[in-house]
């Protein structure tokens, strides 16, 4: 008597070896950019919902207690630095005051999530790698 689970395997594999003739490669690459298109947008309108949440007028409201949230609230005070500049700690302060009033907090996690650099007091933003 056969044993069960071995059929059933061989019927999976039968169904699988089936789908994949019937699958074309482009099918397949084009299903998976549109997943990655879904994606894409996804984080684009939580993204956005995070910001609209957290920021009034562009002030930060309060700093969120989630990482992924602080992250992207980090990120949007990080764009107001400009690439290829080194600035001195009290420009960097400056810079975040217009944001938050409590800037050592968010320098601290700025420099901890690695969006500037830091070096005996020189500061410098970190080209996002893609």
């Amino acid at each position: 008597m056969p044993q069960l689970p071995v059929i059933r395997m061989l019927r999976w594999k039968t169904a699988m070896l089936e789908l994949v003739r019937l699958t074309s490669m482009p099918e397949i690459i084009r299903e998976k950019s549109d997943e990655a298109e879904i994606q894409a947008q996804r984080d684009a309108e939580y993204r956005k919902k995070v910001i609209d949440a957290f920021f009034e007028y562009g002030k930060l409201k309060s700093i969120p207690s989630q990482r992924k949230k602080e992250r992207i609230v980090l990120e949007v005070i990080a764009d107001a630095f400009e690439h290829d500049r080194v600035y001195t700690e009290r420009e960097v302060n400056i810079i975040i005051a217009d944001y938050f009033d409590d800037f050592c907090t968010i320098r601290r996690d700025m420099v901890a999530e690695n969006l500037p650099d830091r070096d005996a007091g020189k500061y410098w933003r970190v080209k996002a790698m893609e």
